[in-house]
C-alpha cells in the first residue's frame, strides 16, 4: 500500500460510504465477509452508539436509495451539500428516518420477504440475458464472415496521449471489461493515488485492448 492516506479496519456492524460516490448511493452496513478489511479515508467508518435504529434496518435504508435524496432535501443555501465529496462532518449532520423498534423490525422483515422473491426471479432472467448475448455474438460472427481481411495497422495508428498526474487534481480512470463489455469506470481518484507511471487519456473513437486480459 503506497498511498499517504490514512489507512483503517472495517469491522462487521460498521456504517461504511464512499466520499467519492457518494451520490451514487454508495453507502453500506459491514457484514461479516468483510470483518477486518482495510479501507483508506476515502472510506469513512462509524459504529453504531446506541440503539435508535437497528443495523439490518440501516441497511436497508441506504439499498432504498434514501439517504442520498435527505441529503439533498435537507442541505441548502450558498454553502450546499456536495453529494459529490460528502465529508464526514456533513454526514453526521442528516436527518433520517428512525421508526420505532416495531416498525424497523416490520420493515426489515418486509424487505427481506422482497428480496428473496426477488431472488427468485433473477436466475431465469440470468439465463435469459445469457442467451441474447449469445446470439447477438453468433450473429455479428455470421454477419462479419467471408470478408475481406485488412491488417489493423492498415486502418488505424498507434497514439499515445501523455498526462502529467498532478497531486491534488481529480481523475477518471477506466480499464477494459472482459467478455467483450467494452469499457467501464475503475475509479475516481486523486492525484497522489497514482503510482503506475505512463498514464495516458482516451477520446472518444478510441481503440483500446488489455495485454493481460485479450
Amino acid at each position: 500500500l503506497k498511498k499517504k492516506f490514512v489507512q483503517h479496519t472495517v469491522r462487521a456492524g460498521d456504517i461504511v460510504y464512499s466520499t467519492l460516490f457518494a451520490k451514487s448511493g454508495a453507502f453500506a452496513v459491514a457484514d461479516e465477509s468483510v470483518d477486518g478489511i482495510v479501507l483508506s479515508e476515502k472510506f469513512p467508518t462509524f459504529a453504531l452508539k446506541g440503539n435508535l435504529v437497528s443495523s439490518d434496518y440501516l441497511k436497508w435504508l441506504f439499498r432504498s436509495g434514501q439517504v442520498n435524496r435527505i441529503a439533498e432535501d435537507q442541505m441548502t443555501g450558498i454553502a450546499a451539500f456536495s453529494l459529490s465529496h460528502l465529508s464526514k462532518k456533513k454526514f453526521l449532520m442528516l436527518k433520517i428516518p428512525a421508526p420505532s423498534p416495531e416498525r424497523q423490525a416490520e420493515v426489515v422483515s418486509l424487505c427481506e420477504a422482497a428480496a428473496r422473491q426477488a431472488e427468485n426471479c433473477a436466475s431465469p432472467i440470468r439465463q435469459n440475458l445469457n442467451l441474447l448475448e449469445g446470439l447477438v455474438g453468433a450473429a455479428t460472427a455470421k454477419a462479419c464472415s467471408g470478408m475481406p481481411m485488412v491488417r489493423v495497422s492498415e486502418i488505424g495508428n498507434y497514439i499515445l496521449r501523455n498526462v502529467e498526474i498532478v497531486p491534488g487534481s481529480k481523475y477518471t480512470q477506466i480499464t477494459v471489461a472482459m467478455k467483450n463489455k467494452g469499457l467501464r469506470l475503475r475509479r475516481i481518484c486523486d492525484g497522489s493515488e497514482i503510482k503506475s507511471p505512463g498514464q495516458a487519456s482516451v477520446m472518444d473513437g478510441d481503440i483500446l485492448f488489455s495485454r493481460i486480459d485479450i
